[in-house]
């Protein structure tokens, strides 16, 4: 529970405190120089030995990853399919864990070596991991679509139209 009430406040201050002060950094370079440096803190990990200093430096790693992702998506466009992601979080939050499920089910059953062989690699984990949440976001739009359409009650939306409900 601490760590998540910690970043937690963390994204509090930074909303509340940081954000408009940190978008002057938010250029080309600036991403650019965010991502080498969490890409590096990514190898330090496998050099730490020490398991308390692992741990401290595993905040660093995971902030430098925030802030990384943070930047990239404020330099992105928001497009119709962030937008509708964006406007079904909750459902995406409830329903990623089992379509995250089976997918892992799959690759350990139909592909058991190229995965395993994937997540012992550092590199290959964290761009797979990528290549993933896309492919999740992509595939839960079809459930996404049902419940919206037909139970959207569920979520505390009001019904539609069948009118609207086609659009």
């Amino acid at each position: 529970i601490f760590i998540a009430m910690f970043y937690m406040v963390l994204g509090y201050l930074y909303r509340t405190r940081f954000e408009a002060m940190l978008e002057k950094y938010n250029t080309v370079g600036g991403c650019i120089l965010v991502w080498a440096l969490y890409l590096g803190a990514i190898f330090v990990t496998q050099l730490i030995r020490n398991a308390y200093a692992a741990m401290l430096w595993s905040y660093v790693e995971e902030l430098l990853g925030i802030a990384a992702v943070i930047l990239l998506c404020k330099r992105l466009p928001a497009g119709k399919f962030v937008l509708y992601i964006g406007k079904n979080t909750l459902l995406c939050f409830a329903l990623h864990g089992k379509v995250y499920s089976v997918l892992q089910t799959l690759f350990r059953k139909l592909i058991p070596g190229l995965y395993g062989a994937i997540l012992s690699n550092t590199l290959l984990s964290s761009a797979f991991s990528v290549l993933l949440t896309v492919a999740l976001s992509i595939i839960l739009i079809v459930p996404i679509w049902c419940i919206n359409r037909w139970l959207p009650f569920t979520v505390g939306r009001k019904t539609l139209s069948p009118k609207k409900a086609a659009e």
